[in-house]
């Protein structure tokens, strides 16, 4: 474990090396800004985390932004990619099951720095491929066919009923 990271590959009795994520999180914490613009699109794959920005906060991941995700990369070489795990607190939902509101862009240090700098043109890389998505794999149609699809597929299974007994909870699914 470090600064609130835990390698699991290599295994780390076999190796360890946080030299990569140290680089990354000190260029984002402290590099000025020059640096920054030079050298982030060497450590992240910047389309990836453009990507994944646009996947938080359509999901509204909260838990999602600094923790709950794997960063790997294919060898020393390469730069990192991110996708998240634990996506238990989504969609207008906290881990437990809370609903909350949702009228605000999730980010974190990264982003802000990105979206400041406008690193590789940023926003207007966002709000491009936010409308390619929303014509396409996230059109509001495609969307709640692809939910209703897995919702209905679940409730078949009686899992619903099931979870509400083994944690004495009252949860309206259908709601």
């Amino acid at each position: 474990f470090w600064d609130g990271w835990e390698q699991i590959y290599p295994l780390p009795d076999e190796r360890i090396n946080w030299d990569p994520l140290a680089e990354l999180r000190n260029l984002v914490v402290h590099a000025a800004d020059d640096e920054f613009v030079a050298e982030i699109g060497t450590l992240i794959n910047i389309p990836n985390f453009l990507d994944y920005y646009l996947f938080i906060n359509l999901a509204f991941a909260m838990d999602n932004t600094g923790k709950n995700t794997y960063l790997f990369r294919r060898d020393q070489y390469s730069s990192f990619i991110i996708f998240p795990w634990d996506m238990d607190g989504t969609w207008g939902r906290l881990w437990n099951g809370t609903a909350i509101g949702h009228d605000y862009y999730l980010t974190n240090r990264l982003y802000e720095r990105l979206l400041e700098t406008d690193t590789y043109h940023f926003r207007e890389n966002i709000r491009q491929r936010w409308a390619e998505l929303r014509r396409s794999n996230l059109s509001q149609e495609r969307l709640t066919d692809m939910m209703m699809t897995d919702f209905n597929a679940i409730k078949k299974t009686g899992i619903y009923e099931i979870e509400n007994m083994k944690w004495n909870t009252s949860v309206d699914y259908e709601a």
